[in-house]
Order: C-alpha cells, then structure tokens, then sequence
C-alpha cells in the first residue's frame, strides 16, 4: 500500500511539473542521418532513411510511432514522393538510437523525374516528420524536418 501511494506520489508530481512548463523532462532530438538509395529499378526505387534520435534524458522511452513523408526538389519546389513509418521503437536512455526505415517509391512519373535529376549527380531530398515519444507520464511529438544532397 505504502509503495503504490509513493508510486502515485512521484507520477503526480512529474506530471504537474511537466504540465506547469517546469519540466526537468528534455525533449529529444530527431534528425535525418542519412538517406541511402537502393533497389534502383525500372519500376521501383527504395531509398533507406536512416533517423537518429538523441535522448539526453536518464531514461529511456517509447517510440510509439514514427513517420514521415520525402519530397525531391523540382524546379525550385519540393515534390512528393513517398512515406516512411515505423512503429514501437525503445529509446536508449542518455544516448542515442537510430532506425532505418525504407521508402519504397514506385511512381513512375517520380522514378523518371529522379533519374533525369540524377543525371547531374545528386538529388535534393526533404524529409519532413514527427516522433511521437510515451513517457509513460507524459507524451508528445517531435516534429522534424531536413534537407539532404544525396548521390544518386
């Protein structure tokens, strides 16, 4: 009885310091480490994107979901070309985790434009998402966003 009134006690407190902005909880980082094309056919293309989250928390945490959507740059706008999401990741506690989520791409008219694209070399990528982190006490998204230059 006493444990679980303690257990309640310090979950209560948590969450009205978390809830009155005086949060000793840090949100972590989410970025993009690094997009990898591969399975480059005629009638498909995979591009593996590589995300890194850093927790500097001394707690590790529960990736409920994350998802994202990649766009390439055409004529000076972002373009959609597809979506990546993974669910019920652990993060590591103080440190970092990271997690490759593949994008399989098979729109041909995209295909065909990435090709032409990559005939200078390089693409521009957008990756724009959110990781949505339970605490157990608390939960929250954390949006990110990212432009890369990859090599095609």
């Amino acid at each position: 009885m006493r444990r679980k009134f303690l257990t309640f006690l310090i979950l209560t407190v948590a969450t009205t310091a978390a809830l009155c902005g005086c949060s000793f909880i840090k949100k972590p980082k989410v970025s993009v480490e690094s997009i990898i094309p591969s399975g480059v056919g005629l009638s498909s293309v995979t591009l593996n994107v590589k995300i890194r989250i850093d927790n500097p928390n001394p707690f590790g945490a529960h990736l409920t979901k994350l998802e994202f959507d990649v766009y390439y740059l055409k004529n000076g706008k972002f373009v959609y070309l597809g979506h990546g999401e993974k669910q019920d990741i652990s993060i590591k506690a103080n440190g970092v985790t990271k997690v490759t989520v593949p994008v399989k791409i098979d729109d041909l008219q995209a295909i065909g434009t990435l090709l032409q694209l990559a005939k200078s070399g390089t693409v521009t990528i957008k990756v724009k998402g959110c990781a949505y982190i339970d605490l157990k006490i608390t939960s929250f998204g954390v949006p990110f966003e990212q432009i890369e230059v990859i090599k095609i």
